[in-house]
C-alpha cells in the first residue's frame, strides 16, 4: 500500500509540474504525458521504468531552471525507492 501513496505523491507533483507557468512548454506537455503512464493499467514496475526513462530524458533538457531539474532529479528519487 505504501507504494501506492508514494505513487500519488508523484503524481501530484508531476501535475503541479504540468501546470507551472515557469516551466518549458514542451516539459509541462511530457509531465502531463507522465501522468497518464503512471495512472495506466500496466504493471507497477514498468510504469515505474517508463517513467524513471521518460524524467531522465526530460532532465537533460538546456531549457529548464535549476530548480525544475531538482524537482525532477527528486521524483527519479522517489521513483527508484518503488522500485
Amino acid at each position: 500500500m505504501e507504494q501506492v501513496d508514494q505513487l500519488v505523491d508523484v503524481v501530484a507533483v508531476l501535475s503541479d509540474m504540468g501546470a507551472d507557468q515557469n516551466v518549458p512548454k514542451n516539459v509541462r506537455a511530457q509531465m502531463q504525458s507522465l501522468v497518464v503512464v503512471l495512472q495506466s493499467a500496466k504493471e507497477h514496475p514498468v510504469k515505474v521504468h517508463d517513467a524513471m526513462n521518460m524524467l531522465d530524458r526530460v532532465s537533460s533538457d538546456i531549457n529548464l531552471d535549476s530548480y525544475t531539474r531538482t524537482q525532477i532529479f527528486s521524483l527519479i528519487g522517489m521513483l527508484e525507492k518503488m522500485q
